[in-house]
Parts: C-alpha cells; sequence; structure tokens
C-alpha cells in the first residue's frame, strides 16, 4: 500500500539523524492511516554522540544511544501504541521487541536484517507468545525511493493504495542513492 510505503521512507529519512554510525536506525508508530510517533537512536539529551567521542561498547554492543523503539515509544502518545503498528529499521533486539508488546503495539514491521541484535533469535517467540505479528520486510530502497519520485512526477495527488512494487515480503536489499526524475520510471545510472 502507498501510504505504508510512505510511512516507511519517513522512518528512514529519521534515521540520517540517528547519532550512532554503528547502525542508524529509527522507529516509527502509526495507528489509523496515520503516522503517530518517530524514534531514533540517540545519546541522552545534554550527553555527547557516539559521532563525537566514540562508541560506549558493552559485550559487543554500543549502549551510549537509546534505542530508536524506545525514543518512538515516548514519543507516541498513550492512545495510539494500544493496537498500532511500529515500524522498525533493522532486526528489533529483545527488550525493544518486549516494550513495544508491552506498550500494546499489534503488529512490528522490520526492514532488511540486522545480525547483533541482541536477543534476535528469540524475538519470534516472544512476539508469538504474546499474539502480536513479527513482520520481516527486505526493501530495495533505490526501487522504492523511485517509486515515490515518479508518482511525484507525475503529479499524483494520494489517496491511491495501490502496491508499489517490490513492497512485498522477499524482495532484495539494494544499497545506492536515487535522483527524483521528471521522467517516470526512469532509473539512475549506478
Amino acid at each position: 500500500e502507498l501510504r505504508f510505503l510512505v510511512f516507511v521512507v519517513s522512518t528512514l529519512a529519521h534515521s540520517v539523524m540517528a547519532s550512532c554510525g554503528r547502525l542508524r536506525t529509527a522507529t516509527s508508530i502509526f495507528k489509523g492511516k496515520r503516522l503517530r510517533g518517530v524514534g531514533y537512536n540517540g545519546s541522552l539529551p545534554g550527553h555527547k554522540h557516539c559521532d563525537e567521542v566514540g562508541h560506549l561498547m558493552i559485550d559487543g554492543h554500543c549502549l551510549r544511544t537509546r534505542h530508536g523503539v524506545k525514543n518512538a515509544l515516548s514519543n507516541t502518545p498513550e492512545q495510539f501504541k494500544q493496537g498500532g503498528e511500529a515500524i522498525v529499521l533493522g532486526t528489533p533486539c529483545i527488550l525493544c521487541v518486549q516494550d513495544l508488546i508491552h506498550e500494546g503495539i499489534k503488529v512490528i514491521h522490520y526492514l532488511g536484517e540486522y545480525k547483533n541484535a541482541r536477543g534476535g533469535e528469540e524475538i519470534r517467540s516472544i512476539a508469538d507468545q504474546a499474539g502480536v505479528a513479527l513482520k520481516q520486510h527486505n526493501i530495495d530502497w533505490q526501487e522504492q525511493l523511485q517509486t515515490l519520485c515518479d508518482l511525484l512526477a507525475r503529479g499524483h495527488g494520494g489517496g491511491s493504495t495501490r502496491t508499489p512494487p517490490s513492497m512485498v515480503d522477499g524482495a532484495t536489499a539494494s544499497a545506492g542513492g536515487v535522483g527524483c526524475t521528471a521522467e517516470p520510471g526512469r532509473r539512475p545510472h549506478g
């Protein structure tokens, strides 16, 4: 659905503000066709960022930043968490899945895979026990960004619920930039 793609890209855009270069990630929470809250991984207010003073490594994980899931939950009003859905860039850690479940999130979409996610091998069983859907999506970012650029170039007025290409499980991830063009369907040279 086009709305889901827009929420995914908005989440991606927020991730560039993350302050830990090991994994720049973000999470968004939506309910009732509206994006309700977003958070990215970042240091506590007034504290130095990894980009400034280096990583705070403990057991192979940087703990200087607060996870994007926790920040998204803090930034989302209570009434929109219960029964809401979350979009997480990368595999969420076990503690973040627990927090999402605790706050009433019913569907957790995670994009791509982060193999260093703490407790990542256990998140599916925890979600299953709680009756929460855990859905992994592998996104071809270049294609999805180009789809939005193509819609903008055509003067797309919104309201469409068509499914953009590759916005289904099993698509392959891709890196690389994308340029908006005035020619729908044109792909940038790689």
